[in-house]
């Protein structure tokens, strides 16, 4: 609870100086020296009990009056719990390949069985341990993580392949989010690289975006080789538009684990795909974003966690708080403190 005028509550003072210039040793004393002695009390009948407590309960009264009563005037007032956001932070739009090659394992784990299969040689993994570990997976436990980081910012998320669809659009509701990425599934259909109409479809989401940051984070393990739209096309629309690309190329260049069916219990030995770094590279700097290459999810981790960290510094929010009143139970109580007073004074006036 705060005060709207809390300088009234200076008015506070009132209550003990009153005590002490009427019940002080010191004033009490001086107020005696001119006082009337009287030799029997009984001379007042019996009017002696309300002589001992009448100025008692008034005083009390007095006392609870003022103070509730300048409680209210300093205008109580309730945080309150809704709130409403006039300028969004920050719009992210994660663009997140789901291509074939995103199913591939760029490490080769202990665990893996080596031998030989119609002359070549095979990796067999007994458990099926070995899908938690290629690019896709390891991608969505790190975008999972950074959702996670984004209370203030709007998130969106495009996945693109031979198409590009919207999985979620724009929203506060990182919990939802959070549980789409999860369930992320590589679809046999969608097995090309489409950047461009990732990042075309990601931009058609920040259209009518009123933040005063626009940014698309974009994901990808390959080259483009699908789609309407090319990548530099895209990325001259994000230009004119004030969107900000961060590219991040996935996967390491040097060999790669490649499953032999979609079991996911067989993989052969391949070098690694190529990436259009140059690309990457002229999309991000053309939009004032910045282009990162990430050979393994713990280098993947890090780059989020710069570009979160890079992002946090243009944040601008402000916010409408709603605030509720509370000097209402404040002046019941002054009032009927009043009432009480003027009432025990009337009734003592009128005794015989």
């Amino acid at each position: 609870m705060r005060f709207l005028h809390p300088w009234y509550l200076v008015g506070l003072v009132i209550l003990p100086v009153y005590l002490y210039l009427k019940y002080g040793k010191n004033f009490w004393g001086k107020i005696g020296e001119g006082s009337v002695l009287v030799s029997d009390m009984r001379l007042f009948g019996k009017r002696v009990f309300w002589s001992g407590w009448y100025d008692w309960l008034l005083d009390g009264l007095v006392m609870v009056g003022l103070f509730f009563g300048i409680i209210a005037l300093a205008r109580p007032i309730g945080g309150q719990t809704t709130t409403q956001d006039n300028l969004y932070g920050i719009d992210i739009v994660l663009v997140i390949d789901v291509s074939e090659t995103m199913l591939f394992v760029d490490e080769i784990p202990s665990f893996l069985v080596r031998r030989s299969l119609y002359g070549e040689t095979v990796y067999e993994d007994p458990t099926g341990k070995l899908l938690e570990y290629n690019r896709l997976e390891s991608a969505k436990k790190v975008i999972q993580s950074y959702i996670d980081k984004q209370s203030q910012n709007r998130l969106g998320v495009v996945l693109f392949g031979t198409y590009a669809y919207t999985l979620t659009p724009l929203t506060f509701d990182l919990d939802m989010v959070r549980r789409l990425v999860e369930g992320i599934q590589f679809r046999p259909e969608n097995n090309r690289t489409a950047i461009g109409m990732g990042v075309a479809t990601a931009i058609n989401r920040l259209s009518s975006s009123r933040a005063k940051s626009k940014v698309i984070i974009l994901l990808t393990d390959g080259m483009n080789n699908a789609g309407l739209v090319e990548p530099k096309t895209s990325a001259r629309l994000a230009q004119e538009r004030g969107i900000r690309i961060y590219t991040i190329g996935f996967g390491n260049p040097e060999a790669v684990l490649q499953p032999v069916d979609r079991s996911g219990r067989l993989y052969v030995l391949r070098s690694g795909e190529t990436i259009d770094e140059a690309l990457l590279s002229w999309m991000a700097e053309s939009t004032g974003g910045k282009y990162y290459r990430a050979y393994d999810r713990q280098a993947l981790e890090k780059i989020y966690d710069d570009i979160d960290r890079l992002e946090k510094s243009r944040i601008t929010i402000q916010r409408k708080i709603f605030w509720r009143e509370n000097f209402w139970p404040f002046a019941f109580i002054f009032w009927l403190s009043l009432m009480f007073w003027m009432g025990i004074q009337i009734v003592m006036i009128r005794l015989p």
